[in-house]
Protein backbone atom coordinates (compact mmCIF):
# COMPACT_ATOMS: atom_id res chain seq x y z
CA UNK A 1 0.00 0.00 0.00
CA UNK A 2 2.54 2.70 0.91
CA UNK A 3 4.60 2.18 -2.02
CA UNK A 4 1.38 3.40 -3.99
CA UNK A 5 1.79 7.02 -2.29
CA UNK A 6 4.20 9.92 -3.76
CA UNK A 7 5.46 10.53 -0.29
CA UNK A 8 5.32 8.64 3.00
CA UNK A 9 7.24 8.52 6.25
CA UNK A 10 7.60 6.62 9.19
CA UNK A 11 6.30 8.42 12.55
CA UNK A 12 6.38 5.56 14.82
CA UNK A 13 5.18 2.38 15.65
CA UNK A 14 1.97 0.71 17.34
CA UNK A 15 2.41 -2.87 18.46
CA UNK A 16 5.44 -3.00 17.27
CA UNK A 17 4.88 -2.25 14.17
CA UNK A 18 6.04 0.94 11.50
CA UNK A 19 3.15 3.89 11.34
CA UNK A 20 3.58 5.10 7.95
CA UNK A 21 1.88 8.64 7.03
CA UNK A 22 1.66 10.04 3.09
CA UNK A 23 0.29 12.82 1.67
CA UNK A 24 -3.14 10.56 0.99
CA UNK A 25 -3.67 10.39 4.42
CA UNK A 26 -6.48 12.48 5.73
CA UNK A 27 -5.20 14.17 8.59
CA UNK A 28 -7.37 16.90 9.81
CA UNK A 29 -5.44 20.49 9.58
CA UNK A 30 -6.43 20.62 13.72
CA UNK A 31 -4.49 17.60 14.24
CA UNK A 32 -0.33 17.59 14.69
CA UNK A 33 2.45 14.63 14.02
CA UNK A 34 3.25 15.17 17.55
CA UNK A 35 -0.10 14.25 18.89
CA UNK A 36 -0.28 11.46 16.81
CA UNK A 37 2.98 10.36 18.37
CA UNK A 38 1.96 11.29 21.87
CA UNK A 39 -1.43 9.07 21.16
CA UNK A 40 -0.05 6.04 20.04
CA UNK A 41 2.33 5.53 23.09
CA UNK A 42 -0.90 5.58 25.45
CA UNK A 43 -3.33 2.72 25.70
CA UNK A 44 -6.03 2.65 23.24
CA UNK A 45 -9.41 1.46 22.67
CA UNK A 46 -9.39 -0.37 19.48
CA UNK A 47 -11.88 -1.47 17.55
CA UNK A 48 -11.76 -3.13 14.12
CA UNK A 49 -14.18 -3.26 11.32
CA UNK A 50 -15.80 -6.49 11.16
CA UNK A 51 -16.15 -6.40 7.40
CA UNK A 52 -12.79 -4.47 7.09
CA UNK A 53 -10.13 -7.26 9.49
CA UNK A 54 -7.34 -5.16 8.27
CA UNK A 55 -8.62 -1.84 9.19
CA UNK A 56 -8.27 -0.79 13.09
CA UNK A 57 -10.06 2.32 14.25
CA UNK A 58 -8.33 3.67 17.50
CA UNK A 59 -10.39 6.13 19.98
CA UNK A 60 -7.28 7.48 22.24
CA UNK A 61 -8.31 9.64 25.30
CA UNK A 62 -5.40 11.84 25.81
CA UNK A 63 -7.09 13.11 29.21
CA UNK A 64 -7.01 17.01 28.25
CA UNK A 65 -8.84 18.97 25.82
CA UNK A 66 -6.72 18.44 22.71
CA UNK A 67 -8.45 20.75 20.63
CA UNK A 68 -11.76 21.38 19.09
CA UNK A 69 -13.69 18.39 17.15
CA UNK A 70 -15.79 19.56 14.15
CA UNK A 71 -18.19 16.64 14.20
CA UNK A 72 -21.38 17.42 16.79
CA UNK A 73 -24.17 15.85 18.01
CA UNK A 74 -27.14 17.54 15.98
CA UNK A 75 -30.73 18.27 16.89
CA UNK A 76 -34.23 18.83 15.58
CA UNK A 77 -34.15 22.49 14.19
CA UNK A 78 -30.56 22.72 13.13
CA UNK A 79 -29.89 23.75 10.00
CA UNK A 80 -28.42 20.98 7.44
CA UNK A 81 -26.50 21.34 4.43
CA UNK A 82 -25.02 18.66 2.46
CA UNK A 83 -21.96 19.72 0.45
CA UNK A 84 -19.14 17.21 -1.35
CA UNK A 85 -15.50 17.56 0.04
CA UNK A 86 -12.74 17.88 -2.09
CA UNK A 87 -10.76 14.99 -2.34
CA UNK A 88 -13.04 12.94 -0.29
CA UNK A 89 -15.51 11.22 -3.29
CA UNK A 90 -18.89 12.07 -5.21
CA UNK A 91 -21.03 11.86 -1.82
CA UNK A 92 -21.92 15.06 -0.08
CA UNK A 93 -21.68 14.96 3.86
CA UNK A 94 -23.56 16.60 5.78
CA UNK A 95 -22.47 19.49 8.01
CA UNK A 96 -24.99 21.84 10.43
CA UNK A 97 -24.36 25.64 10.19
CA UNK A 98 -24.22 27.90 13.21
CA UNK A 99 -22.92 25.67 15.73
CA UNK A 100 -20.10 25.98 17.25
CA UNK A 101 -16.84 23.31 17.39
CA UNK A 102 -16.89 21.28 20.55
CA UNK A 103 -13.82 20.58 22.46
CA UNK A 104 -12.26 17.08 22.51
CA UNK A 105 -10.21 15.17 24.24
CA UNK A 106 -10.04 12.09 21.78
CA UNK A 107 -7.85 11.23 18.98
CA UNK A 108 -9.86 9.02 16.37
CA UNK A 109 -7.33 7.44 13.81
CA UNK A 110 -7.87 4.96 11.46
CA UNK A 111 -5.07 2.67 10.99
CA UNK A 112 -5.02 0.21 7.74
CA UNK A 113 -2.38 -2.48 7.85
CA UNK A 114 -0.48 -3.22 4.83
CA UNK A 115 -0.08 -6.95 4.79
CA UNK A 116 2.76 -7.28 2.31
CA UNK A 117 5.04 -4.55 4.17
CA UNK A 118 3.92 -5.69 7.61
CA UNK A 119 3.26 -1.71 8.24
CA UNK A 120 0.08 0.32 9.31
CA UNK A 121 -0.78 3.55 7.07
CA UNK A 122 -2.80 6.11 8.50
CA UNK A 123 -5.81 6.85 6.42
CA UNK A 124 -7.58 9.48 8.97
CA UNK A 125 -6.47 11.20 11.75
CA UNK A 126 -9.16 13.59 13.89
CA UNK A 127 -9.80 15.19 17.02
CA UNK A 128 -13.06 13.96 18.38
CA UNK A 129 -15.97 14.28 21.19
CA UNK A 130 -18.09 11.29 20.44
CA UNK A 131 -17.21 7.39 20.08
CA UNK A 132 -19.95 5.79 18.51
CA UNK A 133 -18.07 2.93 16.79
CA UNK A 134 -20.68 0.36 17.19
CA UNK A 135 -23.30 2.14 14.91
CA UNK A 136 -23.54 1.99 11.22
CA UNK A 137 -22.21 4.73 9.03
CA UNK A 138 -25.96 5.73 7.83
CA UNK A 139 -27.67 5.77 11.64
CA UNK A 140 -24.09 7.70 12.78
CA UNK A 141 -24.69 10.61 10.03
CA UNK A 142 -28.33 10.77 11.25
CA UNK A 143 -27.50 11.84 14.33
CA UNK A 144 -24.11 14.09 13.88
CA UNK A 145 -22.66 16.38 11.40
CA UNK A 146 -19.56 18.15 10.16
CA UNK A 147 -19.68 21.88 11.59
CA UNK A 148 -19.83 24.44 8.75
CA UNK A 149 -16.57 26.46 9.06
CA UNK A 150 -15.44 28.70 6.57
CA UNK A 151 -11.82 27.60 5.48
CA UNK A 152 -12.08 24.20 7.40
CA UNK A 153 -13.25 22.01 4.63
CA UNK A 154 -12.56 21.99 1.23
CA UNK A 155 -16.06 21.82 0.00
CA UNK A 156 -16.64 21.61 -3.76
CA UNK A 157 -17.69 25.65 -4.99
CA UNK A 158 -21.81 25.15 -5.72
CA UNK A 159 -22.10 21.63 -4.31
CA UNK A 160 -24.09 22.68 -0.97
CA UNK A 161 -27.85 21.65 -0.68
CA UNK A 162 -29.92 22.58 1.87
CA UNK A 163 -31.73 19.59 3.69
CA UNK A 164 -35.16 22.01 4.18
CA UNK A 165 -35.12 22.68 0.92
CA UNK A 166 -34.50 18.79 -0.72
CA UNK A 167 -37.19 17.64 2.13
CA UNK A 168 -34.53 14.92 2.27
CA UNK A 169 -31.03 14.06 2.92
CA UNK A 170 -29.60 13.77 -1.08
Amino acid sequence: MSDQHTSCREITRYNGFPVIISDRSHIYPNVTLELIIEALLLPVQQYSHRFKPHTKTLHINLGRNIGESFCIPTSKGDKIVWAKRIDRGYKRARFVQGKPPRLGKTLTMVLKWNRDREEYFVATCYISSVQNNRITKEEFWKKYALVWHPGFFKIVQGSALYERELGKCP
